[in-house]
């Protein structure tokens, strides 16, 4: 029974690295986003427009990617509201 609860242990200590490896790779430029909010808020088109090009210029993984493209879509369609409850919901995750 030792044995297993040290198995058990160190398999616990494995996933939780990689989650935190995984939440990483997965991390977002958060004061661009938040600038990209803000912009959004006041309908700065010129600001949105410049931050949107930085978040997608930049190396992303998938996840972060394929978020960013959502935004980016919605602006594209002028929902800005659908754009910033995504980087709301982003914002209020932990890093």
């Amino acid at each position: 029974m030792g044995n297993l609860n040290v198995m058990l242990a160190e398999i616990q200590k494995i996933l939780s690295a990689t989650k935190s490896e995984t939440r990483n790779k997965d991390n977002f430029d958060r004061e661009k986003l938040a600038m990209l909010e803000t912009a959004l808020a006041e309908m700065d088109a010129s600001a949105i427009s410049k931050i949107i090009n930085e978040l997608r210029s930049g190396e992303n993984t998938g996840g972060v990617n394929t978020l960013i493209e959502d935004i980016y879509h919605n602006v594209l369609m002028f929902e800005y509201d659908e754009a910033r409850a995504i980087i709301k919901k982003i914002l209020n995750e932990q890093p």
